[in-house]
């Protein structure tokens, strides 16, 4: 492991992230449309529903609305990641593919990690972009029929929200808010799952992924009544490294062809 940590070079990781921008540019730009596009979701549906109505029957102020856009569109993103994963080494999917991808004059440590960090800091940047794109469009359409108001802004909205008194009473009710450490783990679990799954089955492996994480989440409901929640977070954590080191494992040993990838 040491020898494969000194083998990492830095302008050889830059080399294969640009010839895999490069060569997947087309696959990158679907990628990035199609998370705007669900991205903007919420922003299309809060547009063409009546704000007016809503604040004037329904009691609701506009912040509140604006702010649930905001968190959903941000939820959206949160959700999707894990799915952006089934593609981490979409390379491998063909025969040519495969060959390219064992022919590069690089490790294999600098050509894993280039293909999880294209999709981790691409999509995060293409969100972060996305989110304040439909920022402006929100605050602009909104505004045309209820007025220019820094309500009708995502992040003043949020922050209005989060000082508010809504959501401290919302916060005290909430029981996730003790298990935080567990949910975060539980999330990193979720992501490096979905690695593992693409590791193992270039093609056709969402499926798969989703039925082992569905029997995974069913044997925690088991353990979480015998076992207290500092022993699931350990659990999560061991499961969480296994999946990282055995998805490296199964590339480094990637083949043109075996049983499971033809």
């Amino acid at each position: 492991m040491k020898n494969i940590i000194n083998n990492f070079n830095k302008g050889r990781f830059l080399s294969v992230a640009k010839w895999d921008m490069t060569i997947n540019r087309q696959f990158y730009l679907k990628s990035a449309i199609l998370l705007f596009v669900l991205m903007a979701l919420p922003t299309f549906i809060s547009i063409c529903k009546n704000n007016v109505l809503e604040q004037d029957f329904l009691g609701i102020p506009t912040y509140v609305t604006t702010a649930g856009t905001a968190i959903t569109t941000i939820n959206i993103y949160i959700g999707l990641l894990p799915l952006l994963f089934v593609y981490t080494f979409h390379n491998l999917t063909s025969r040519q593919g495969r060959i390219n991808e064992l022919t590069l004059p690089a490790s294999n440590l600098e050509k894993y990690l280039c293909h999880i960090l294209l999709i981790l800091i691409g999509s995060l940047a293409m969100a972060v972009v996305s989110f304040f794109v439909l920022d402006f469009v929100h605050y602009l359409c909104t505004s045309a029929n209820i007025g220019f108001h820094s309500d009708n802004e995502f992040i003043t909205s949020m922050v209005k929200v989060a000082r508010s008194e809504l959501w401290r009473d919302l916060s005290l009710n909430l029981s996730w808010s003790d298990n935080f450490p567990f949910t975060i783990w539980g999330y990193l679990f979720c992501l490096s799952a979905f690695i593992l799954g693409n590791a193992y089955k270039y093609k056709h492996n969402l499926l798969l992924t989703i039925v082992w994480l569905f029997v995974v989440s069913f044997l925690f409901a088991v353990m979480s009544t015998r076992i207290r929640m500092g022993g699931l977070d350990l659990i999560l954590i061991i499961l969480t490294v296994l999946c990282w080191v055995q998805s490296f494992r199964l590339y480094t040993h990637a083949e043109l062809t075996t049983k499971r990838n033809r």
